[in-house]
């Protein structure tokens, strides 16, 4: 099959043919949504780093076979100056990387990377891209097909490829599970300490939980999210982590697309805990959780992680939980599994940039590891076949 690539500013210069392929992004849940991906651009890179949206097209019809929203950048941190396409993506990892495919392509998906990547290695006229010196996607799920298509693409068409360590998360599948299933799964300690939180608030007024999910009032949505603000600014984290301009604008994209699960704990009325959850193509994601700092004591985080859960599995039906980016240890009581994510930093050789970087992040490293062994090896080893020295 003969490929074409091609490069675009933005979204909105997609010619309509990509419709389809568009239409398969939103299916694939809020993280590959172009509006997901502008509100990143818009809110977590400067100037420095501008959008670039690369497609792949059979070459004899035009039809999209894929599509890439990337950063067109010279500000990455470990390759300064050097012309980088990185992937669009938040720090925490809310989602592996937004690279679609059109449902037919998915058979070729290494040829199409490679075409994409071969297109990004050459010299081309203005006013296209000139030829990457490097290329950083990410985050891929570790042993994943995806990351190992990507990989294996970026070293066939001549890329010095650097695999490194992304980011840890904890989840649990839940496909099929009630809360009642979930909830006899965890600890005895962990669900008696739920209840008895639950029953002490309880004696202290009246415990109301709402969960809002975008389809309410706009009266009832901005209710919840005041609720949320007050909250965070009460709880113990830095208020520029909970209400910031870029997470509130999270909250009103994800209510816009349905995909918004705002819990709210209230006692006598007043907001004591709110939770920011996700929920898109199947999966619940914890995204800012925080209770009033006032009732640490009464534990109100674990009392409202409870009603979230149980709405999520018996409302929701979610096929899956995820406490999200970090190994705290408070994620390991409500869930059982983890995984572990990988990104790749690829070097272009044909440029000095390109090979420079690559000599020193991969042939560096190579050297420092022999370095290493040889300074660990015991005195008085000599080469193989010979003798120790007395």
């Amino acid at each position: 099959m003969g490929m074409q690539v091609r490069q675009f500013d933005s979204y909105q210069q997609l010619p309509e043919a990509y419709a389809p392929l568009l239409a398969e992004a939103r299916l694939q849940g809020l993280f590959t949504d172009a509006q997901w991906l502008e509100l990143l651009m818009a809110h977590f890179y400067d100037k420095g780093h501008v959008m670039r949206v690369y497609t792949v097209e059979e070459a004899a019809t035009g039809e999209p076979l894929m599509l890439l929203p990337a950063r067109y950048t010279r500000a990455d941190a470990a390759v300064p100056r050097a012309l980088t396409i990185a992937a669009v993506g938040h720090m925490e990892n809310y989602a592996t990387i937004a690279m679609v495919f059109a449902p037919s392509a998915v058979a070729d998906r290494r040829a199409i990377l490679a075409a994409l990547f071969q297109w990004l290695r050459q010299k081309k006229a203005p006013p296209l891209t000139p030829r990457a010196d490097a290329i950083r996607l990410w985050p891929f799920e570790v042993g994943s097909p995806l990351g190992v298509d990507v990989r294996e693409a970026l070293r066939g068409v001549g890329f010095l490829v650097q695999p490194y360590t992304n980011s840890y998360n904890q989840y649990e599948l839940t496909a099929g599970v009630s809360f009642e299933e979930y909830f006899s799964r965890r600890s005895s300690n962990q669900r008696y300490s739920s209840r008895r939180r639950r029953r002490n608030l309880e004696k202290l007024g009246e415990l109301e939980f709402v969960m809002v999910t975008g389809t309410e009032s706009r009266e009832e949505l901005r209710r919840a999210i005041d609720d949320y603000v007050l909250v965070a600014v009460r709880s113990w984290k830095a208020p520029n982590s909970t209400v910031s301009a870029d997470i509130l604008d999270f909250i009103w994209l994800a209510a816009s697309k349905g995909c918004l699960r705002l819990g709210v704990l209230r006692l006598d009325g007043r907001a004591i805990a709110a939770q920011f959850w996700t929920f898109t193509a199947g999966v619940a994601s914890a995204i800012r959780p925080n209770f009033d700092e006032r009732f640490k004591r009464e534990s109100p985080g674990v009392v409202l992680s409870n009603f979230c859960i149980e709405y999520l599995l018996d409302t929701d039906h979610a096929d899956a939980l995820d406490f999200g980016y970090g190994g705290d240890e408070y994620k390991e009581k409500w869930m059982k599994g983890s995984r572990y994510y990988c990104g790749f930093m690829a070097f272009n050789p044909a440029t000095p940039l390109g090979l420079s970087y690559g000599l020193t992040h991969i042939l560096g490293q190579s050297f420092k590891r022999a370095l290493k062994w040889l300074l660990g090896k015991p005195r008085g080893l000599v080469k193989s076949g010979g003798r120790p020295s007395s």
